[in-house]
């Protein structure tokens, strides 16, 4: 689902796995090409993909049917994405001799890199039937309306300015 609430792709019933191409997350995001102008206020005139981008991913999950009382379905989700405006993304690593681009004659090579970074946030509601949790509340409906009862029956006969009339009824 994109940022205006329109469902930008949908999993195929037949996936075993679920595998989402990158560009599908850039479209959820608005995001039509990486050569794009970054909108980072310390880079400007450069591209996203010279500063990289950070993507918010909200995972939903439910297994609730929701014209059923306590019925659950299959599990299901929705991914919604969203670009953290003005952000950037990049990472240092220092590189080994045993890299191609190590250079023998200088001391330490750090290789800066700048990429797309996701951050998955999950939330959702899963449940299950019980017939142990439905038995709990029923026994306890029950004992609230025997005692709301008893109290009604003791305010009538015992307090009430007409409590004659409630007695013997």
């Amino acid at each position: 689902v994109d940022h205006s609430g329109a469902t930008v792709y949908t999993m195929p019933l037949s996936a075993k796995q679920d595998k989402i191409p990158l560009h599908i997350f850039l479209k959820a995001a608005g995001i039509t090409s990486l050569d794009s102008p970054s909108n980072s206020d310390e880079h400007e005139g450069t591209t996203m993909r010279d500063v990289g981008v950070v993507l918010l991913v909200s995972l939903v999950y439910s297994n609730a049917i929701d014209d059923v009382w306590q019925a659950t379905g299959p599990t299901q989700y929705e991914i919604h994405v969203e670009h953290i405006q003005g952000s950037t993304f990049s990472s240092q690593r220092l590189l080994s001799e045993s890299e191609p681009d190590f250079v023998q004659s200088v001391d330490r090579v750090v290789r800066e890199e700048h990429g797309v970074h996701l951050r998955f946030v999950q939330s959702g509601v899963i449940s299950r039937f019980s017939a142990t949790a439905l038995l709990w509340h029923m026994l306890a409906a029950l004992g609230l309306l025997s005692a709301s009862s008893a109290v009604v029956d003791n305010v009538a006969t015992y307090l009430l300015h007409d409590k004659d009339e409630f007695v013997g009824h």
